[in-house]
């Protein structure tokens, strides 16, 4: 009976020791990584409980090399969207010409949508850059030396 009560014991304090440690983990993740949290008007990056814009989360992501290339071709990719869903437009309107372009084929229909559908590939393809670059940032903080002390801007 007393080995079955020593046996309880210490079970009880090694599984009070063990959930100790991984709530210390957890509120050291919580604050120093960076997560994408479901808002009101649309998903918004997290860091520490605190909503971020996505210029200083930008700020963030170049502290790591490989995470600011990555932002740095997000940018790249959410120009090239902006780009191509303005200039399809405005170039198949030039395309028709003075007098309205009545003999014209579905040259300029077809600019349109290219443009369109290039655009929202681009648009995606930049949105999975910011999801690489965060979970870039969020693997380098994890992987310092002493979890818990942030790296300097380099």
């Amino acid at each position: 009976m007393k080995n079955k009560i020593k046996l309880l014991l210490v079970i009880a304090i090694f599984v009070g020791l063990l959930s100790a440690q991984g709530d210390e983990f957890d509120s050291k993740y919580y604050n120093e990584t960076i997560y994408l949290q479901q808002g009101f008007l649309g998903p918004k990056y997290m860091m520490g409980g605190n909503s971020y814009l996505l210029v200083t989360i930008g700020g963030e992501l170049k502290r790591y090399t490989d995470s600011g290339e990555l932002y740095r071709k997000y940018k790249f990719m959410r120009l090239v969207s902006m780009g191509l869903m303005v200039a399809g437009p405005i170039l198949s309107v030039g395309m028709t010409g003075p007098g309205g372009g009545e003999d014209l084929d579905d040259t300029y229909m077809s600019v349109i949508i290219g443009s369109i559908f290039f655009g929202a590939f681009a648009q995606i393809e930049s949105i999975n850059k910011l999801n690489e670059a965060v979970w870039a940032y969020n693997g380098n903080q994890l992987k310092q030396k002493e979890f818990g002390k942030r790296v300097p801007n380099k």
